[in-house]
């Protein structure tokens, strides 16, 4: 279960085109869309169906603060093909020199911090994890600073719904 848009924020009907193609549920094509860019088509969509994917599913919301939340959940056939996604954006992550990378042992998830402002005016902080055949991915945007901490008070939140 995907964590619900809070109490004061609007969700997303049509996200913002850059930060993914569509919310709802997702097949193989518009999740490599939604999480890839285009040079990275052809070989995220082979690594998806190697590592056996089901289907994932993305929403979002704006909140008062102008901040916006992304949530996507990606299932995979077993545990095996989450962890892979899991260890090949880990490694893509503590490779990119623009962000910083940190692991989170007590969510045994990874994140990072994009601190540059991109053309809409925001930075980002993201987490990943994965439990059993599903990895849980959000991302957390604002038009200042990421802050690391609340990023990961929002990625728990997420887990406990998806443990529920």
């Amino acid at each position: 279960m995907a964590l619900p848009v809070p109490p004061g924020a609007t969700g997303w009907k049509q996200p913002p085109v850059r930060l993914t193609t569509r919310t709802g549920v997702l097949n193989l094509d518009q999740f490599i869309a939604a999480l890839y860019t285009s040079e990275w088509t052809e070989t995220a969509t082979r690594q998806a169906k190697n590592r056996g994917f089901v289907v994932a599913a993305c929403h979002g919301w704006k909140n008062p603060d102008r901040s916006q939340v992304e949530v996507m959940l990606v299932e995979y056939e077993s545990a095996e093909g989450a962890q892979s996604m899991y260890r090949g954006l880990r490694k893509l992550w503590t490779e990119d020199t623009s962000t910083t990378f940190f692991d989170d042992p007590d969510d045994q998830a990874a994140g990072l911090v994009h601190a540059q402002l991109n053309e809409d005016g925001m930075a980002y902080a993201s987490l990943i994890t994965t439990r059993r055949n599903v990895v849980i991915y959000i991302t957390r945007f604002t038009p200042a600073v990421p802050d690391q901490e609340t990023a990961q008070e929002l990625f728990r939140q997420q887990l406990h719904a998806f443990a529920d």
